[in-house]
């Protein structure tokens, strides 16, 4: 019987179409991070320009509106993905997140917006000019974080899916935890989850009902729960050791469900 020939096969799991002329945006070397929302792919660079780009490359831009700092991380979280959250830093104040509401963002970008410039595309935070009110994330709020006398860099930045938790890592191996209803309560919560003698590299949550907070730093590897204590009384936050491996900075990423 002769020997059967190994044959290799192609599996197309994607249509892929060749762009030859990209825009110029993702060439940029200061861009920070990227996220997907709402068919747009939103690009956050440092100086605090953000870029919305739609599937056939228009492209829409706007300001953060901070004079200082540099915006270092940007996350979609909320029902649906209908919020944008960033992280600007300064060496001399506290990091500020800032929460964008993008519900009524379009999934496509009109051609006549073409790439506006920060100076040019409206008002800065507080929205843009009325012919592109309806483009523009709106800027819902503003959250300092309270990280002490010397704000040390931030590592990593995780969103529960609901908006009711931002856990925020740092260099100093602080995890802060901002908690309650992001969108619409007057007064948030802080506290420090957890402290270590190693830099927090990854934060990710796992649940939504009863979330659970995967933490990592370069030797080691963290789970967070909280326990209910009784009606009416403080769940109680406990941090195990899960793994006494680590990993580096954005080495690490949580699936949603199973973890």
């Amino acid at each position: 019987m002769p020997a059967l020939r190994s044959q290799w096969r192609e599996f197309n799991f994607f249509d892929r179409q060749l762009v030859e002329e990209p825009p110029s945006i993702f060439t940029q070397a200061d861009v920070m991070g990227a996220c997907l929302a709402k068919d747009l792919i939103y690009l956050g660079c440092s100086r605090g320009t953000i870029h919305m780009v739609d599937r056939t490359f228009q492209t829409h831009s706007f300001d953060t509106g901070l004079p200082t700092g540099r915006l270092t991380f940007l996350r979609v979280g909320g029902d649906g993905d209908t919020t944008l959250v960033t992280l600007t830093e300064d060496e001399e104040v506290a990091p500020l997140l800032q929460i964008w509401d993008l519900s009524k963002v379009p999934s496509s970008l009109p051609s006549s917006l073409g790439l506006s410039p920060p100076e040019t595309s409206g008002k800065g935070a507080s929205g843009a000019s009325s012919s592109l009110i309806s483009v523009t994330p709106i800027l819902l709020r503003s959250i300092p974080v309270r990280t002490g006398e010397r704000p040390y860099p931030v590592t990593s930045l995780a969103l529960l899916g609901s908006l009711e938790q931002i856990a925020l890592g740092f260099a100093d191996g602080q995890v802060i935890l901002v908690t309650g209803d992001i969108l619409r309560d007057r007064s948030l919560k802080q506290r420090c989850l957890h402290s270590s003698p190693e830099p927090i590299t990854s934060l990710g949550y796992r649940g939504l009902l009863d979330p659970t907070l995967y933490i990592t730093t370069v030797a080691k590897t963290l789970v967070c729960t909280s326990t209910t204590q009784g009606p009416g009384l403080l769940g109680k936050d406990v941090v195990q050791v899960l793994d006494e491996t680590g990993c580096g900075v954005d080495c690490a990423i949580v699936h949603p469900k199973t973890g």
